[in-house]
């Protein structure tokens, strides 16, 4: 497919993102239970495992998985063979889609009954390093809802996020119609190793990043015992997350890195628009984050990339002043 193929207006078309198994359990169980409880035909296209926690999971909350696929209420399906039975030569065919995974949704919509969906051939597609399949896929899904109505619910791991291109990322959110974050933007990842130079995270365009931005250069500056900094780094990277997120409108990826006497905070987004500052009155409420970074920071920067760009800023440490 030649152009982007988002979500039809209207359509809820989500994308959760997890960090950990059973944080992905909790999420797929609460829909699944949701959707059966209000009586609509639930569909889970999912690998063995993660079917197997769900059904655990819905015994615990009083709900026989058994009962409930023999009265189709539920229908529970490997999302490794169906993703394969939809693949001609490593690629979505839409034909063939419709008569898998578009088949079941078809049916189960026939009486009218609502209908809600869960899959993750999506992510099976990008574990596997095919992230353009992913993608066409996630398009093949959206085109199938233009003339269906009902609820989709994809997942990716936020391992997904580590190293991809941030334009993918872009196009994943894009292709949504709603982008929940992890869990852990609630709670905060602590970094791993005061050893290292360097730390980088991707974030999603959500207005949740912009506490997990803090709360992530908090832990790496309180690791690598720079705790002097930690305020002004904070501040600072919260007014550059908060223009990625409500500005670009772009995923971000966040570097912190130390030198002899400097701290650099970076954001890189996808859009090309330099950083710049605004002439704010006293009366606006907003306008004035880059000139906060510029006031806390020993210098400050926009570069131009190929893909978008990056702002940074540069802190003095203690250690500069020795």
């Amino acid at each position: 497919m030649g152009t982007t193929t988002l979500a039809p207006r209207g359509a809820a078309h989500t994308v959760t993102f997890y960090e950990r198994e059973a944080e992905l359990a909790e999420v797929l169980t609460r829909f699944v239970a949701e959707g059966l409880a209000l009586g609509e035909r639930v569909i889970v296209v999912a690998t063995a495992p993660h079917r197997t926690a769900l059904d655990a999971a819905l015994r615990d909350q009083g709900v026989d998985p058994d009962e409930q696929r023999a009265a189709g209420h539920l229908t529970t399906v490997d999302a490794r063979a169906t993703l394969d039975a939809i693949l001609l030569d490593g690629v979505p065919n839409m034909k063939q889609f419709v008569s898998m995974a578009g088949g079941m949704i078809t049916d189960a919509l026939k009486d009218g009954t609502r209908v809600r969906a869960y899959g993750e051939m999506v992510a099976l597609l990008w574990e596997l390093g095919d992230v353009s399949a992913a993608l066409e896929l996630e398009e093949v899904w959206n085109v199938f809802l233009e003339d269906h109505e009902f609820e989709l619910l994809c997942a990716y791991p936020t391992s997904a996020l580590a190293d991809a291109r941030l334009g993918d990322v872009s196009e994943v959110c894009a292709l949504h119609s709603q982008v929940l974050p992890p869990s852990g933007y609630a709670s905060g990842t602590p970094a791993a190793d005061a050893t290292i130079a360097e730390y980088s995270q991707v974030f999603l365009p959500v207005p949740e990043a912009v506490a997990a931005v803090r709360r992530f250069v908090t832990e790496v500056l309180t690791h690598w015992r720079e705790h002097d900094l930690v305020t002004d780094a904070t501040l600072v990277a919260s007014e550059l997350a908060t223009n990625a997120v409500l500005h670009a409108s772009s995923p971000f990826r966040v570097s912190v890195d130390r030198s002899v006497g400097v701290v650099c905070i970076a954001i890189q987004d996808v859009t090309p628009d330099p950083a710049q500052q605004q002439d704010a009155g006293h009366q606006d409420g907003s306008g004035r984050g880059m000139l906060i970074v510029e006031a806390l920071s020993r210098r400050w920067g926009s570069d131009a990339l190929p893909t978008g760009k990056v702002v940074w800023a540069e802190l003095a440490t203690s250690s500069a002043d020795d």
